[in-house]
């Protein structure tokens, strides 16, 4: 479990690539929109076309020749602007762990939302349960998420 905030959450989360998985969490939550306040989110027009919604508060990049998948593109731009990624994909989370590239998931960027102080205690529980209604996270992830909600309280008192 978390003992403390890491330095990116202190620092700030100024930029990230995000897969299609998050950007549906977080539409089906509530939450793309103050995240979109906080966060630069970049995606390859693949991304945005799996999506499906028009006018996504995310900053389209043009795909590489050698990426294969989707998949592949939250990688690439993560690599290629040097910034850290937001999936749900337990794969795409492995490889950017691998490559040294940060993550993050859906469940931990509403904890930035709360210690940023875009949401409320009482909001994140609702956005929460929200999420957990959609989400396949594992009781771990959601017991980690749950650590990380009690360290950004204290840090705010």
């Amino acid at each position: 479990m978390p003992e403390e905030l890491p330095d990116l959450f202190l620092a700030g989360i100024k930029e990230l690539s995000i897969d299609a998985s998050s950007i549906i969490y977080m539409l089906k939550t509530g939450i793309l929109g103050y995240a979109a306040a906080e966060i630069k989110f970049y995606a390859c027009p693949c991304i945005l076309e799996e999506v499906g919604w028009p006018r996504l508060p995310v900053i389209e990049v043009p795909e590489q020749q050698d990426v294969v998948s989707n998949d592949d593109t939250v990688i690439a731009v993560a690599e290629a602007k040097r910034i850290p990624l937001l999936s749900e994909d337990l794969a795409i989370l492995k490889e950017a762990s691998e490559r040294g590239i940060p993550h993050f998931n859906t469940l931990m960027i509403l904890n930035y939302l709360l210690l940023k102080k875009r949401i409320t205690p009482d909001d994140y529980r609702v956005y929460q349960a929200r999420l957990k209604e959609i989400s396949r996270y594992s009781s771990e992830v959601l017991e980690y998420g749950e650590a990380f909600r009690k360290l950004i309280l204290k840090s705010l008192l």
